[in-house]
C-alpha cells in the first residue's frame, strides 16, 4: 500500500508509520532539510516491510529520534561544517527523548538495514554532487537478509 508520500508501506502499519513520519517531518522541516525528512521516511518504511516491524514496539517519538539519529550517523549531522548540522544531543532534546533511547533505536536500525558511515550511495547529503545521485543513504548494492534492507536497495 501506498503511504501518500511515495513509499510503501504494509496497511497494517500506515498509522504507526504516519505518526513517526509526522515527527521526523517536524524535525526536519525546523531545523534540518527537506532531503532529510524524505529520507526518514524513506527508512520509516523500509522497518516497516520486517514482520514483526521494529516500529510495532516503543514510542513513536523513540523511533522517530532513532531514524534520524541513524541517519545522523550516516552523514556527519554533527559535523559544523555541514549545511545541516547538530549535536546528537540537540537532535534528541529536540525530539524529546533521551540520548541513550535514540542511540538505541539507532544501533537497532543500522543492524536491520546495513548501514555503515560513508558506504557509497549512502553518504547522499555530502557536498559531492555524485553522491547526490547514488539514491541516498538508505539505498546500497550489497545484498542483505533483511527484507526491510532489501527494500530499501
Amino acid at each position: 500500500m501506498n503511504a501518500g508520500d511515495g513509499y510503501k508501506v504494509p496497511r497494517r502499519m500506515t498509522e504507526r508509520y504516519g505518526a513517526v513520519t509526522e515527527i521526523t517531518d517536524e524535525l526536519c522541516r525546523q531545523h534540518l532539510n527537506d532531503e532529510y525528512a524524505d529520507l526518514s521516511r524513506k527508512m520509516a518504511a523500509a522497518l516497516t516491510i520486517d514482520r514483526p516491524s521494529p516500529l510495532e514496539s516503543g514510542r513513536a517519538r523513540s523511533w522517530a529520534a532513532g531514524i534520524v539519529y541513524a541517519l545522523g550517523r550516516v552523514n556527519f549531522l554533527s559535523d559544523s561544517s555541514r549545511e545541516s548540522h547538530m549535536t546528537m544531543s540537540e537532535l534528541c532534546e529536540k525530539i524529546g527523548v533521551s540520548q541513550g533511547n535514540a542511540s538505541a533505536k539507532s544501533r537497532e536500525i543500522w543492524s536491520r538495514l546495513g548501514l555503515m558511515q560513508l558506504h557509497p550511495g549512502r553518504n547522499c547529503l555530502s557536498p559531492s554532487p555524485r553522491n547526490r545521485d547514488t539514491g541516498g543513504p538508505c539505498s546500497s548494492s550489497s545484498q542483505t537478509t533483511s527484507t526491510a534492507a532489501a527494500s530499501i536497495q
